[in-house]
């Protein structure tokens, strides 16, 4: 008799393992849905300061202070804002999943023109402009055409050397100044 329960035993045994290993490689197969915690951003204030900072009838800040943190002229920037909006297909605005507006072509401009004039990271822009680092590293990833100094994509990487970094900033604003303008602006 003693065989008869050990094998009685043995078999609850085997069927008590085969059902933690079974649930173990259920769970494990089975893709637990990622949770991210969602930052409200309010992206429309902050395009509303934006507009209101530098370009409504009576800006916070004045014309100077607008040319020396950009490096131009509002009416050329804002020129390259209605073109690249107009052409590129990352500064144009759009609706996410949830249907809410995403950044606008403002935005998403002032801070590649700012990365572009001071050299820094995109993420030193995210407070002001309400944007997440997603979105501050993408403008820099935008296709880009030919340059008239084709040097200028070699040494991209060393963007962070002053000198070279000062002769990006000539290079571009040349750049700037001869596909969007003249220099009366």
């Amino acid at each position: 008799m003693s065989t008869n329960s050990d094998d009685e035993v043995y078999g609850v045994f085997e069927e008590m393992v085969d059902q933690q290993i079974d649930d173990y490689i259920e769970s494990a197969l089975t893709k637990q849905p990622k949770t991210r915690v969602y930052i409200e951003r309010d992206r429309e204030v902050g395009h509303i300061q934006l507009w209101q900072d530098y370009f409504s009838e009576n800006p916070t800040y004045t014309h100077d202070l607008f040319r020396r943190r950009f490096r131009m002229n509002k009416s050329l920037f804002l020129r390259i804002v209605e073109r690249l909006g107009n052409e590129v297909p990352y500064f144009q605005q759009r609706r996410n999943g949830h249907g809410r507006n995403g950044l606008s072509t403002l935005q998403k401009c002032t801070s590649a023109m700012r990365m572009l004039a001071y050299g820094r990271a995109g993420d030193a822009n995210d407070e002001y402009l309400r944007l997440g680092a997603r979105e501050s590293s993408r403008s820099s990833k935008v296709r880009r055409r030919e340059s008239v100094n084709v040097d200028m994509l070699n040494i991209r990487n060393l963007v962070r050397d002053p000198q070279i970094h000062e002769r990006l900033k000539a290079d571009l604003v040349e750049n700037v100044w001869a596909k969007f303008g003249d220099r009366s602006d």
